[in-house]
Parts: structure tokens; C-alpha cells; sequence
């Protein structure tokens, strides 16, 4: 995780992701949410959070959604992951994955 100092006071929506009709992951929606949230003045993005979708969802597509998160944050605000699993292992992988994207902070 990045070492700059963040300022962890305002608003941090846990955004949900969205899906199509086959229930596949829509990056293109779920980014555009992002940016809209980034623009109306958010002050970070919470993804995977550990309550909705999060435990539906494999590694690589977590990943994709932090990765879709960041590119949405654009470096202006900071993002946040959940890393609530099933096991103390599986939440271990996925926060060095977390961190390898690129994330600010991670929850579980």
C-alpha cells in the first residue's frame, strides 16, 4: 500500500458493482458509477466490501473491480478493499493482491 499520508475524514461510499443480465461483471457501468462518485466529491471508494456481492465474486474478478477503482480514483482519492473471506488464508492472498493493484487501505 502507498506510504503518502491520506487525510480519512469525509465520505467513503462502499460502491456496488454491477452486473449484466447473464450476471457476468459490467466494468463499463460499474466504472462510470465510480467516476460519477468521484466527481460529485467523494472523499474515497470502498470496493469488496464485506457485506453485498463481495462473497459471490472470485479473485480475479475482485481484482478487476480494484483495479477498475483505481483507474476511477484517477490518484485523487484514495481506494479502500475489503478483504473479508472465508479464511484466514484466502483474506491473506487477497490483501497482497489488494496491495500488488495498488490500493490505499484495506478492510476486512
Amino acid at each position: 500500500m502507498s506510504k503518502k499520508a491520506i487525510h480519512w475524514s469525509g465520505v467513503f461510499p462502499a460502491v456496488s458493482t454491477q452486473f449484466r443480465s447473464d450476471y457476468s461483471l459490467d466494468l463499463d457501468a460499474t466504472h462510470a458509477v465510480m467516476k460519477n462518485l468521484v466527481k460529485d466529491g467523494v472523499s474515497g471508494l470502498v470496493v469488496c466490501g464485506s457485506v453485498g456481492e463481495n462473497t459471490s465474486l472470485s479473485t480475479d474478478e475482485k481484482l478487476q473491480i480494484i483495479e477498475v477503482a483505481k483507474d476511477a480514483a484517477g490518484g485523487k482519492i484514495p481506494v479502500i478493499a475489503g478483504v473479508a473471506e472465508f479464511t484466514t488464508a484466502f483474506a491473506q492472498k487477497m490483501a497482497k493482491e489488494a496491495e500488488r493493484v495498488g490500493v490505499d487501505g484495506i478492510h476486512g
